[in-house]
């Protein structure tokens, strides 16, 4: 997301933390400065007409919800935006699973008897 930069520089998750106590401030500004131009916020503008499916995790562990909400703020239309309550790899989480499956079948145009 837009965030691989922000995430790093401001996150208190341990991996995040781990490499800013561990990489001196002369390389961790151009690590950061590297990677902000890969933050996908800059090009999720340009994904039309693509129809884009956003599911997030509530108390997400990497992604915050102003995170969630500023990156799909950020995305052309048609767009869609679900949350759940789970953790950030959706572990048992059939609503997600579903929910991504009906998506696909919709936009693809899926016989559904397969």
């Amino acid at each position: 997301m837009r965030f691989h930069s922000e995430w790093h520089r401001t996150s208190e998750h341990p991996l995040a933390a781990l490499v800013r106590r561990y990489l001196p401030r002369e390389r961790f500004d151009p690590f950061i400065s590297a990677l902000m131009p890969l933050d996908a916020v800059h090009y999720i503008k340009n994904a039309a007409p693509a129809s884009l499916f956003f599911q997030f995790v509530d108390d997400d562990e990497f992604v915050s919800k102003n995170q969630a909400d500023t990156f799909y703020a950020a995305a052309s239309s048609p767009k869609k935006i679900a949350w759940y309550r789970t953790d950030h790899l959706f572990t048992k989480c059939d609503a997600a699973y579903q929910d991504r499956m009906q998506w696909i079948i919709q936009h693809l145009r899926l016989d559904q008897s397969c």
